[in-house]
């Protein structure tokens, strides 16, 4: 009987508001804590719409927005839900997810055209429009990203070394354009006529026309123009590196602007235009790149995600609106920043399993919200000298031994890492010790000497997690574990001793 008289109530309410002009009050769907849906009427200039919309609090340091792509390559396709569910993992789970940016829709390869950063690395780019931002603690930035890919041959970014790419795993089918394929992309570049130089462990180690592999442990490089391949001997150290601006369209196309601060970013998601910016609605999609009136002009089925004031993320759908139509809702919704997502048939908002939004066509990236579960018990904590260290992710526990991820380890004693693909071989040297590791041996080398593990390196969450007490011992570091707070002590070896004045010294 309450229920009922609380339904009916509610209805009135609700014809009330309307009749009234106002805002129907918020029905909040399955509200938690932190991460809640609402079905809500908003205002407009033109009149009012209804918005399906997630709100997730960033304060709770168990959220963290993801971005993920379709199969786990650049080019596929898939669901909403299948997307979401990709980030599903031991002490993780999926939450909501909104669709991403704009994608080749049409055509058999289904390249995005914005910037997509995945956990810390950027898997494509893209220099139109708005990107937004989130670091590891979920700080939320929004900017007109411009992302410069300057190469290296040998040590050196400076003439005759230098080379440079216009983006990460986008095919462009011109002779002049330079773009890097990682793994990202798939195991294989696709068919081009162009040259492909394969980069493994920061060496050309191979240099062909057309389709090429495209190894875990690095990427490969297609080009058109013969002038770069004096640069990508077999042999040369390569690298590149990455520099942030403000996109620039003054001249009438996207260039490089004034400099930004990106660099702490573990999420990046570009799609666009820009709908608020401190608070002031900007709604002006040509300034960005945009010149197809469906994106400036034309009512749609639009997605949008926003932050407020109070770090409170907000994403959502609306249909039939124009995009300064959806900024007037987007500000009337309390967001002080917010930005366009892909719409019409890609629009689309799944939470807590089901969709509350389903997109008219599989899609190509979607941003997700995760939330790490409450573990059963303490997680293992790492301490290196008295540095506690973070890791992505946690370590495990296998057969009473910890495994943690194999570069982020070797690299904080000071060790260089290599990777043969082959043989799933993990090779790290520091001075005069070299360590050999297959992924899945029992059997490990220090100096060509052998050892038999407890356990072996293993992949997890695609990343290889190797045993932590056998590498801290074979670098003579001094490993403890203490049971009560679930840490691993490590002490590296004391400097050797001075020997008193040296020879010159004494003279």
């Amino acid at each position: 009987m309450f229920k009922k008289i609380y339904l009916k109530v509610g209805s009135v309410l609700l014809s009330l508001c309307l009749l009234l002009g106002f805002a129907a009050i918020p029905v909040a769907l399955g509200q938690d804590s932190s991460v809640y849906s609402r079905y809500q009427t908003v205002p407009f200039s033109g009149g009012q719409r209804n918005v399906q919309a997630v709100y997730v609090d960033l304060k709770d340091p168990s959220i963290r927005i993801e971005a993920e792509i379709a199969g786990g390559q650049i080019n596929s396709v898939d669901s909403l839900a299948n997307i979401a569910t990709r980030c599903n993992g031991p002490g993780v789970e999926a939450v909501a997810a909104i669709n991403g940016g704009y994608f080749n829709a049409y055509q058999t390869v289904r390249e995005p055209y914005g910037a997509i950063q995945k956990q810390g690395q950027f898997i494509h780019l893209g220099n139109t429009g708005t990107s937004i931002g989130f670091t590891r603690d979920n700080q939320v930035f929004m900017d007109s990203l411009f992302v410069t890919i300057r190469g290296g041959v040998n040590g050196s970014y400076d003439w005759p070394n230098n080379w440079y790419a216009w983006g990460i795993n986008h095919h462009y089918y011109r002779p002049d354009a330079i773009s890097i394929f990682t793994s990202a992309y798939g195991p294989v570049t696709g068919y081009h006529p162009y040259t492909s130089v394969v980069v493994e462990d920061g060496r050309v180690v191979e240099v062909r026309q057309g389709q090429a592999r495209i190894p875990q442990n690095g990427y490969t490089i297609v080009f058109g123009d013969p002038q770069w391949l004096d640069r990508f001997q077999i042999g040369n150290e390569v690298s590149y590196k990455l520099e942030y601006s403000r996109t620039d369209f003054s001249s009438g196309y996207a260039q490089a602007g004034s400099p930004i601060w990106w660099n702490d970013m573990y999420t990046t998601l570009g799609a666009g235009p820009r709908l608020l910016k401190n608070g002031m609605i900007i709604a002006n999609g040509s300034a960005e790149g945009f010149k197809e009136d469906k994106i400036n002009t034309t009512r749609a089925q639009r997605s949008f995600i926003g932050v407020r004031g109070d770090n409170v993320l907000i994403m959502g759908t609306v249909s039939n609106v124009t995009l300064y139509e959806l900024a007037e809702i987007a500000k009337n919704m309390g967001l002080v920043e917010a930005m366009n997502l892909d719409g019409g048939a890609s629009s689309g908002l799944y939470y807590k399993g089901q969709y509350l939004k389903k997109p008219g066509r599989p899609i190509s990236n979607a941003l997700v919200v995760t939330r790490q579960k409450a573990p059963t018990t303490p997680p293992i904590k790492v301490v290196l000298d008295g540095k506690a260290m973070e890791f992505d992710p946690a370590p495990i526990s296998e057969n009473g031994r910890t495994l943690v991820p194999m570069r982020a380890v070797f690299e904080a004693m000071g060790a260089s890492v290599d990777w043969d693909a082959d043989s799933n071989t993990v090779i790290a040297v520091r001075e005069d010790t070299a360590i050999q590791m297959q992924i899945g041996s029992q059997l490990a080398y220090i100096n060509d000497e052998a050892y038999t593990l407890d356990v072996p390196g293993k992949v997890v969450q695609n990343r290889t997690m190797v045993p932590l007490r056998f590498i801290g011992e074979a670098f003579d570091c001094d490993v403890k574990w203490e049971g009560e707070t679930r840490t691993v002590i490590i002490s590296s070896p004391p400097e050797p001793a001075s020997m008193g004045k040296s020879e010159l010294e004494w003279e």
